[in-house]
């Protein structure tokens, strides 16, 4: 409605003193009409034209908007029903299960994978680091080496280190050695992830 009125007092006004200052001679009543039809009209068709470019934008935000979120909840499910899972371990020749929130921390070394759990029990995970990570949610878990899982839980403190390097340390119940170093590569990953985490 605005762009229509503006279209028309801007031929009508200045139109008509253009003619009146040319000498050209003013439009009939009928003309005049005509004119301010079609202008009217081409106004709604173009304003229509804008809501519908409009319209469409808006949709296909927000398909992709729910596209997104139907990623990010099927994400947060399969990281919920991980949490919730079963783990085997072994010690001696049993076998145990424990559920994941109890594992604390996980160490590959000399071909075996050494669990340690909340209570400070041990256990050996037959597989891959590769395939216990899997089974861990990405929230509480993070590798921090090469052959080293761990828990956000038992992280006592994080510390700058020389050459983009972080200098962890860790409860020392679980282990003899309570720092570890995270490189410089995975120290973005790891302060990214501890920050998000953090309770």
């Amino acid at each position: 409605m605005y762009l229509a009125l503006s279209l028309i007092i801007l031929l009508n006004v200045p139109g008509n003193a253009y003619l009146w200052i040319a000498r050209l001679g003013f439009f009939s009543w009928s003309e005049v009409l005509v004119i301010n039809l079609v202008t009217i009209l081409v106004a709604m068709l173009l304003t229509i034209l804008n809501w519908v470019i409009d319209f469409y934008q808006r949709w296909t935000k927000a398909e992709l908007t729910i596209k997104g979120t139907e990623r990010e909840i099927k994400q947060l499910k399969s990281q919920l029903s991980k949490s919730s899972s079963l783990i085997e371990l072994k010690k001696g020749t049993a076998k145990f299960r424990i559920e994941v929130s109890n594992i604390r921390l996980a160490i590959h070394n000399f071909g075996f994978i050494k669990v340690h759990t909340e209570k400070n029990e041990q256990g050996i995970f037959s597989g891959t680091l590769s395939e216990l990570a899997d089974k861990l949610p990405l929230h509480l878990f993070f590798q921090a080496t090469r052959n080293t899982i761990l828990h956000r839980d038992i992280i006592v403190s994080v510390a700058p280190a020389a050459y983009g390097k972080l200098q962890l340390t860790i409860k020392e119940s679980l282990v003899k050695n309570s720092e570890l170093k995270i490189s410089r590569l995975k120290a973005a990953g790891f302060r990214k992830w501890y920050n998000s985490s953090s309770k």
